[in-house]
């Protein structure tokens, strides 16, 4: 239970490394309020970590074991476990389709993580795989067939 403002002030604390953190065990005490008040829980800490420069992976590894776990027993999500999956796979999520200026530039704001980029015209496309693992600019050139 413990507020996101200590928890950034912690985080805050690693800066001086200038280290990659990345956020594991990320759990929380069967004596921590209803399923509701975890859920809340759950989204403000991802939030916080999430929002930390140097923090490169929030971890989950109590999968399904008790109430400390984001799956129930039969395998479905429980509330936390949606919270978890809509931060990453909707809020944190980058799907764009895009159409070039006249000089063939598309300009977007992605969340790092590995994509495919595909790229074509009236007479055919092509994809490729680009990462972005830090913050850049990146650039895609494609021949004309």
């Amino acid at each position: 239970q413990t507020p996101p403002e200590t928890i950034y002030k912690r985080l805050q604390y690693f800066e001086k490394f200038n280290l990659p953190i990345a956020a594991t065990e990320f759990e929380m005490k069967d004596t921590i309020g209803d399923e509701l008040e975890k859920a809340a829980m759950t989204e403000r800490v991802m939030t916080v970590l999430f929002s930390h420069r140097l923090v490169n992976g929030i971890y989950a590894w109590t999968i399904m074991s008790r109430d400390r776990a984001i799956v129930e027993a039969s395998g479905r999500l429980n509330l936390r476990g949606k919270v978890w999956m809509h931060l990453m796979k909707q809020r944190w999520w980058t799907v764009e389709s895009l159409t070039t200026d006249a000089n063939g530039t598309v300009k977007l704001r992605a969340f790092k993580g590995d994509y495919t980029v595909s790229v074509g015209d009236e007479g055919g496309a092509s994809s490729i795989e680009l990462p972005l693992d830090e913050d850049k600019k990146s650039e895609v050139t494609v021949q004309s067939k």
